[in-house]
């Protein structure tokens, strides 16, 4: 296979016209540079390589349209950013770096989101424990069994209302961190080397 076959192979994950500007842009850098299989090797890196750089610059550009299965997904745009730093020629340092900043956004990511729904889940379960309580002692105490009965429905009123703010907190949450993942690519992995100027 020729190096532009191969690349065709790895880049799957790029819409079909991007898929197809990016096969033209490269065929005719090496057509018009006369480039062989190994010399557009060691000018892009390997078609593996090159395809991981142009996925990631697809998906941390400004890119018009995203899938919509692939905009949604933090942990979809963190994988792409990976692939691209262990097919960019950075340092190893600066990679385990950036590594270890996305790593740390990611775990932040999921202890808020975990926070905000373990708050809900507490309110509710102190609810459902308070009106439960309160039938059991409304036959000892009918003010104290009411008092409980009432404060556990307000409970689950306030569950039912802090519900939507709390899906919007991690809406809010999900872009912050594609957008810091986003951030960290653009600074290591970049554009610099995808495309080259003839």
């Amino acid at each position: 296979m020729s190096y532009i076959q191969d690349l065709a192979s790895y880049l799957t994950n790029l819409p079909q016209e991007e898929r197809e500007d990016a096969l033209f842009y490269y065929e005719q850098y090496i057509y018009e540079g006369k480039l062989t299989d190994g010399q557009a090797v060691s000018e892009f890196g390997t078609p593996k390589q090159l395809a991981r750089r142009l996925v990631a610059d697809y998906y941390m550009g400004d890119a018009p349209q995203l899938p919509e299965k692939k905009a949604q997904s933090p942990f979809t745009l963190a994988r792409v950013v990976i692939l691209a730093l262990f097919a960019s020629p950075i340092l190893i340092p600066v990679m385990i770096a950036a590594l270890a900043v996305i790593f740390s956004l990611m775990i932040a990511f999921a202890s808020l989101v975990l926070a905000v729904f373990a708050v809900i889940l507490g309110f509710f379960v102190a609810a459902i424990v308070s009106v439960v309580g309160g039938v059991i002692i409304v036959t000892q105490s009918v003010l104290g069994g009411l008092f409980y009965i009432a404060s556990g429905v307000a409970l689950i009123g306030l569950v039912l209302l802090v519900w939507p703010l709390a899906l919007q907190i991690v809406k809010w949450l999900k872009t912050v961190l594609m957008l810091m993942i986003k951030w960290v690519g653009k600074q290591t992995v970049g554009k610099k080397g995808v495309r080259h100027e003839s």
